[in-house]
């Protein structure tokens, strides 16, 4: 009976612990300087409060602002893909984009430090892998986004937004498939916007690059990419960093292009059946090193494939294929006719490219 009692006490003692539990409580080991860091929301039960550092909140153009947020992780869980110190106290901490009007985020950096603030991972994203992901409602992004939003109201330059987006909110509820998130050609950083391409999700077979077609539909669709490339003129060939050009004219024609040599890098952000870009853990956004020589005729490949996922934006793997059969799924030295595939993302980002002449090749 005495044990029976002791233990009553004990449960007692645990719930009013709980029921006491304030946001004090949860930050008296919290090593942030809370002049600087501010509380933007206390997730409960998450057992993570969300921060942003009021030095670093800045303007950067109607409806957009930069800041930098740090999420303090208390409790024994985390909600963050791959976190290699999950169980103990810790600070995830990213420096994002954020655009109001559009309802996205950009992120720019992240990091993981321990409870003594010691670093444990970094990764700063280079502006090729700096995509504008659509915020969901009600999500920490959300709310963040509106709390720093109200905050900004009365700064002129941020309130210049005034109302003036036009229903182009990713928020919108979209039936068929979206419209293209930028217009073709313009550019997103290093990218160049090619279109949408549906084929095959298996992007390390070569002909499913190959034999993939524009997507101009509206209707609801699965297997379908928004592609982007890199390429860069009078630089040495790479095949794997989409360096390097030797192309020669002939005729009047400006579509009469010989290829002696073309290096690209094609990146394909996979979408869901509504044309709204996939977010989740498992699902890669790839980026495919190609090139193409011409020895009589021609003949592509994939040099390098880099995954990374959707969801944190990690580098999940790199394969370098160096003429690997097993990869591109095809024999060695196999021939490729630019005429029957100009459609596809590769041959499209080539003739794209408009690159300059180059004097002794034909």
């Amino acid at each position: 009976m005495k044990k029976l009692l002791l233990l009553v006490l004990f449960l007692l003692s645990l719930c009013c612990s709980a029921f006491a539990e304030s946001l004090d409580d949860v930050l008296k080991d919290c090593r942030l300087d809370q002049s600087r860091w501010k509380v933007v929301e206390w997730f409960k039960s998450e057992q993570f409060v969300r921060f942003y550092d009021s030095s670093s909140l800045g303007v950067t153009g109607p409806g957009q602002f930069d800041v930098i947020t740090c999420d303090y992780f208390y409790g024994p869980e985390c909600s963050v893909a791959n976190c290699r110190i999950r169980g103990t106290k810790h600070y995830h901490s990213e420096k994002a984009s954020f655009n109001t009007g559009a309802a996205t985020k950009t992120l720019k950096y992240f990091d993981t430090k321990d409870a003594e603030e010691k670093m444990v991972d970094s990764f700063a994203l280079s502006s090729s892998l700096q995509i504008a992901d659509s915020i969901k409602r009600k999500s920490v992004d959300d709310k963040t986004m509106g709390k720093l939003k109200e905050l900004l109201k009365n700064d002129k330059k941020f309130a210049a937004e005034a109302l003036k987006q036009t229903g182009t909110s990713s928020r919108t509820n979209i039936t068929g498939f979206a419209p293209l998130p930028r217009p073709i050609g313009s550019k997103d950083g290093e990218w160049i916007y090619l279109g949408r391409f549906v084929g095959s999700s298996n992007i390390l077979k070569l002909q499913n690059i190959m034999q993939m077609n524009p997507y101009d539909s509206r209707a609801e669709r699965d297997g379908v990419f928004d592609v982007y490339y890199f390429h860069s003129h009078n630089a040495s060939n790479d095949r794997t960093s989409g360096l390097g050009c030797h192309v020669t004219y002939f005729g009047n024609n400006a579509k009469n292009r010989l290829f002696y040599y073309y290096a690209c890098i094609l990146k394909f952000v996979p979408l869901d059946r509504h044309g709204t870009r996939i977010q989740r853990n498992g699902v890669n956004t790839e980026l495919v090193s190609m090139n193409v020589t011409a020895k009589g005729a021609y003949g592509v490949g994939i040099s390098q494939v880099r995954k990374y996922d959707t969801a944190s934006h990690n580098l999940v793997q790199t394969i370098t294929v160096q003429g690997r059969s097993d990869v591109n799924d095809t024999p060695l030295g196999f021939v490729y006719s630019p005429e029957k595939q100009a459609g596809s993302p590769f041959w499209r980002a080539a003739f794209h490219s408009q690159c300059p002449h180059q004097p002794g090749f034909g």
